[in-house]
C-alpha cells in the first residue's frame, strides 16, 4: 500500500489554521482597552552597532509604569554626538559623563520608590515622530519622546556638562523655562535641586537656577529642567565630573532633591 502524504499535509495545515484562529480570537476577546498598558519604542529604534542597520527593531519595548511618580531622565548627547570636551577630561566626552550619572541617578531614584524612564540607554536611539534617521538624538527627537509619554511621566530631567571660554568659571547651573507658551514649568523643581546641591557640595560654587528657553525644557509638556552639572573647562569641576564617586554622590543629591520636592507636593500628585 502506498502512503499519500498530500491529503495528510492539507489536513495538518487546516488544523493549524483553526488553532491559530482560536488563539487569536481568545486573545482579542479578553482585551480591555481601559486596562491596556501604553508602550513606547525605547530600545526599538536605531541600534548603534556597526553590524546592524539603523532601522533595527528587534529590541524589546518596555511597558510604561502607571503607578507612583515617574521621572524621565535624559542623558545629554550620546552616539555620534559627543558633546563638549576639554583637556581635563582625558579621553572622556560629555556623553560618557551624562550617561554614567544618569544611570546612577536612575538607581537612586528607584531605590526611593520612583519609576524611571530613560530617553536613551547609550545603545539604541528610540524611534520618535521626529526621527531624522542619523546617529544623533537631536532635541526635537527627545521632546517627541517625552511628549509621547504624555501624562505617564511627571517630570523631565536632562543632564549635561558645561564649558566656557575661560577656566575660572565653575559650578552647577539648573535651567527651566517659564513663559506664556509653557504652562508647566520646572521652576519649583529647579529651586529644590539648587538648594540640595548647595547643601551637599558646600565647597563648590553656588549653583544657580535660570529661566532659559532651551528646546528640551521649553517644548516638553511636563515640568522640565536641564542640569549643567559642572564645567569641563574648569579643572576642579572636570576632576569631579570624571570621578565615579563624585558622580554617584551628585546623582544621589539629585534623587534626594526630587524626593524632597514630591514629598512636599504630595497633595498635588496623588
Amino acid at each position: 500500500m502506498r502512503f499519500d502524504s498530500k491529503p495528510t499535509a492539507t489536513i495538518l495545515r487546516l488544523i493549524t489554521a483553526i488553532l491559530s484562529l482560536f488563539l487569536l480570537t481568545g486573545l482579542c476577546s479578553c482585551s480591555d482597552n481601559s486596562s491596556l498598558d501604553i508602550a513606547l519604542a525605547l530600545g526599538a529604534g536605531r541600534v548603534i552597532d556597526e553590524n546592524q542597520s539603523h532601522d533595527d527593531t528587534s529590541s524589546p519595548t518596555p511597558v510604561i509604569p502607571k503607578n507612583g511618580i515617574v521621572v524621565c531622565i535624559d542623558p545629554g548627547h550620546g552616539y555620534d554626538d559627543g558633546g563638549t570636551s576639554s583637556e581635563f577630561l582625558g579621553t572622556l566626552l560629555e556623553k560618557d559623563i551624562t550617561l554614567s550619572v544618569s544611570m546612577k541617578f536612575k538607581d537612586h531614584l528607584e531605590s526611593l520608590g520612583f519609576d524611571v524612564i530613560m530617553t536613551h540607554d547609550g545603545t539604541s536611539i528610540p524611534s520618535t515622530s521626529a526621527d531624522d534617521g542619523n546617529n544623533k538624538f537631536n532635541p526635537m527627537e527627545r521632546v517627541a519622546f517625552a511628549n509621547a509619554l504624555g501624562t505617564n511621566i511627571d517630570c523631565y530631567i536632562s543632564l549635561h556638562c558645561n564649558s566656557y571660554d575661560t577656566s575660572d568659571v565653575s559650578g552647577t547651573r539648573v535651567y527651566y523655562y517659564e513663559g506664556a507658551d509653557k504652562v508647566s514649568t520646572g521652576l519649583d523643581i529647579a529651586t529644590v535641586i539648587c538648594d540640595q546641591v548647595q547643601e551637599d557640595f558646600p565647597d563648590n560654587a553656588v549653583p544657580t537656577c535660570e529661566n532659559y528657553p532651551y528646546y528640551v525644557v521649553k517644548y516638553t509638556t511636563v515640568p522640565a529642567v536641564l542640569i549643567e552639572m559642572g564645567f569641563v573647562t574648569n579643572e576642579s569641576d572636570a576632576a569631579d565630573l570624571i570621578d565615579p564617586q563624585w558622580q554617584d554622590d551628585f546623582a544621589e543629591s539629585l534623587a534626594n532633591a526630587i524626593d524632597k520636592y514630591y514629598k512636599a507636593n504630595s497633595d498635588n500628585n496623588t
